[in-house]
């Protein structure tokens, strides 16, 4: 019977495989091997979304995720949050299955679930599957972990900027909708889908967020900084490229790639591009700059809303850098 279930409905909601392909999704830039890097993530994505409507049962969808490359497993984590999204907010009878991936049977925020340790990808396939509904953000930012729930909001930046970027990139439309941080931490994710619109292309990136106005620049190189690190793709003198294309966002740029590196980190599967980015961005390994994002989480100003905390940490990373980059 669950197998029949879970066939009905990747039937009726499921990703096609064709979703992957740089030209049919109408990317630019990039040369072959970039292009053929977003493919090969955007189709773990893919599996991961699919594997969450067709596996029922956590256990088999934990084993079924797990069996991915290990480099890839946040990417399919991040899929199947963002199935288990579609599922809840279309039959919310169904039991709370995004709190129970990422908790477990926990009522707080205990990421004691499958997803625990990949968190804020999955978070980030939440928001996905926010925009993909067209659904309010509001009750999910009052239930969500109120430091992390931004991530929500950034996978929303996302899923427009990948699925829609003719109207927010190329025509830098705003969502009118979103007001204060929520539109801020929308731009995280925008900036974060332009690495793979533009095709991970270091002469297109700094073009495009050029177009945008002043006051968003800075959350688009945040997420630019964070998918260089976190997708890779290209090569140390291309990621010096960008960081000098960045100019005065170079510390908004190395913030992301900070909290790429801690991800990674925090999951155990870092890569080879996390210790590229670290390097040549930070001068330091991987493991060092996701302990000084980790740090940076630490001792956080109780006097000021939980909501603002997430803030705080970029900012820290940020003023970090700032100060790393004078002593050199």
């Amino acid at each position: 019977m669950n197998l029949l279930v879970g066939s009905l409905r990747k039937a009726a909601l499921g990703l096609s495989e064709k979703e992957k392909n740089f030209s049919y999704r109408r990317f630019r830039g990039g040369n072959p091997a970039t292009q053929a890097r977003i493919e090969q993530i955007i189709g773990a994505f893919i599996h991961g979304y699919n594997l969450a409507l067709q596996v029922l049962d956590f256990s088999q969808l934990t084993t079924a995720i797990e069996a991915g490359e290990k480099e890839l497993i946040g990417f399919i984590y991040e899929g199947a949050a963002m199935g288990l999204g579609i599922l809840d907010g279309l039959t919310p009878w169904g039991g709370h299955r995004f709190h129970r991936y990422v908790n477990g049977d926990d009522a707080g925020h205990t990421y004691k679930g499958i997803a625990g340790q990949h968190r804020y990808m999955a978070y980030i396939g939440y928001g996905l599957s926010l925009a993909r509904l067209k659904r309010s953000v509001q009750p999910a930012l009052d239930k969500l972990d109120p430091v992390f729930c931004w991530l929500m909001m950034d996978g929303y930046g996302f899923h427009q900027g990948l699925f829609d970027f003719e109207h927010y990139v190329d025509q830098q439309a705003l969502p009118e909708k979103f007001t204060g941080y929520t539109r801020r931490s929308f731009d995280q994710g925008l900036g974060r889908s332009l690495w793979f619109v533009e095709g991970a292309d270091v002469q297109r990136l700094p073009r495009a967020i050029a177009g945008f106005v002043p006051e968003r620049r800075s959350d688009l190189w945040s997420g630019v900084g964070l998918a260089c690190a976190y997708a890779g793709g290209v090569t140390a003198p291309e990621v010096r490229l960008l960081l000098e294309f960045a100019g005065e966002y170079r510390p908004a740029f190395a913030q992301g790639i900070a909290l790429a590196a801690m991800t990674r980190y925090e999951a155990g599967n870092p890569t080879a591009h996390n210790e590229l980015a670290t390097e040549v961005v930070w001068g330091n390994s991987v493991n060092a700059v996701a302990e000084r994002a980790i740090a940076a989480m630490e001792d956080l100003p109780q006097t000021v809303p939980s909501l603002e905390h997430y803030e705080i940490t970029r900012s820290r990373l940020q003023a970090q850098f700032r100060q790393e980059v004078a002593i050199r």
